[in-house]
């Protein structure tokens, strides 16, 4: 391999990068642009699960407390806000949180079963919904088991309604509202809400949970390391051939 090569190697990988770069910059344009002004309700009904069955499902919740939510800087895969104000979350890494209209813990779970999941109010009980199988485990807000179902997806399109449910607004006029980063980097390496805001009936806004921040530095930190280990690797790709060719 001569020197063109390596330039010609390096030119590929920048261009990749950039290509990433502004794939990744339409698509958080694209996903502000698309802010739903108001979601509706995705409605959860199917056949019950047997005992048994259910209970294997819940088996896989366990109860957290606030200690195992602080300084993860988690994204948010979806949320809801029942009629009495109170915030249900699910996070990334798997785990789910109850709060107040003003971000004060309530309750929390951890979801060890590995399967992906959204979550919904109904009425004052949660609704686990997981895409393996498509079923529903439906518990207290303790954590009490209540009753599992099978339900419809419809290929896959309640998983979508519940994931683009971004924008709730409450019986008393307050509006919660879930956003993504504008970041380019931060789509790059994951799409998930990481900001959380409340908006008053007189529009002012209030962030109760914000994981931008921190998310833009693990980006770019991940980025740099990227691309000193592509340095690193070209480096050593040159001068072993240059030591061979003596």
């Amino acid at each position: 391999m001569n020197k063109k090569v390596y330039m010609l190697l390096g030119a590929v990988l920048f261009s990749v990068f950039v290509a990433l770069l502004i794939v990744s910059s339409l698509i958080a344009i694209s996903q502000k642009n698309d802010m739903v002004a108001e979601t509706t309700d995705c409605e959860i009904a199917g056949i019950l699960l047997d005992s048994d069955t259910t209970v294997t499902l819940y088996k896989g919740i366990q109860i957290a407390d606030s200690s195992q939510f602080e300084k993860l800087n988690l994204g948010i895969v979806n949320f809801d806000v029942s009629d009495s104000g109170n915030i249900l979350i699910a996070y990334t890494n798997n785990r789910i949180a109850v709060y107040d209209e003003n971000y004060h813990f309530l309750s929390g779970f951890l979801v060890t079963n590995g399967s992906y999941y959204y979550v919904q109010w109904n009425g004052n009980s949660i609704q686990i919904v997981f895409t393996r199988g498509s079923v529903c485990l439906e518990v207290s807000l303790q954590g009490d088991m209540k009753r599992g179902m099978k339900v419809d997806s419809n290929n896959g399109k309640l998983f979508e309604n519940l994931e683009k449910k971004n924008n709730i607004s409450t019986k008393d006029g307050y509006t919660f509202r879930a956003e993504k980063s504008e970041n380019p980097l931060i789509v790059m390496f994951g799409n998930h809400y990481l900001k959380l805001i409340r908006i008053s009936p007189d529009g002012f806004e209030t962030i109760l949970y914000n994981a931008d921040s921190p998310s833009l530095g693990r980006s770019l930190f991940v980025l740099i390391g990227v691309a000193f280990f592509v340095v690193i690797v070209l480096a050593g790709i040159y001068y072993k051939n240059k030591k061979t060719n003596k």
